[in-house]
């Protein structure tokens, strides 16, 4: 290849390349710690207490009602074919992956920190919360799902499919 066509292929290819870089990878995840401001936090506030609802399943830091695992040495969808349900696990707890554990109902969480995120496809909350009962007591771990138009203060609630409600 001669100098004139390597430069023509530079100026045709190296373009697309930057540009097909800029639109598929775009601005990544950035998020914001709120914590501290009241005013963000909606139906909820710092220190409140919330219970679960539910039995639940702890799969790693998410609390979850169906769980999957997928590692390159681990993937849970081919080999039970489908994703754990509580059922599946309490009937078997030793038959599934180490990391997967029960959280009874009624077990107690504080609201320990609230961040915004923002993200190509949407924004949102996440509420984190510190177990402050049972065998997991003193993990912090999200608390999910949460509404809220994280543009917009005092907008956060508990969703309607949310595992946990203030405890009384």
């Amino acid at each position: 290849m001669n100098m004139k066509n390597l430069r023509v292929v530079c100026l045709l290819v190296i373009p697309v390349f930057v540009l097909s870089g800029c639109m598929f990878t775009g601005f990544g995840m950035r998020t914001y710690d709120v914590t501290s401001d009241p005013s963000w936090w909606g139906e909820l506030h710092k220190g409140e207490i919330l219970s679960l609802n539910q039995d639940t399943l702890l799969n790693g830091v998410e609390l979850t009602l169906g769980a999957t695992k997928a590692t390159p040495d681990y993937d849970s969808q081919s080999i039970f074919h489908s994703s754990i349900t509580v059922a599946m696990f309490k009937s078997n707890p030793g038959k599934y992956w180490e990391d997967l554990h029960l959280v009874p109902k009624g077990t107690t969480f504080r609201c320990d920190k609230l961040t915004r995120w923002f993200a190509d496809n949407g924004n949102g909350y996440t509420v984190y919360g510190v177990i402050l009962s049972g065998d997991f007591k003193g993990r912090t771990i999200p608390i999910d799902p949460c509404w809220g138009d994280a543009n917009r203060k005092g907008s956060l609630k508990l969703g309607p499919s949310c595992l946990v409600h203030p405890a009384q």
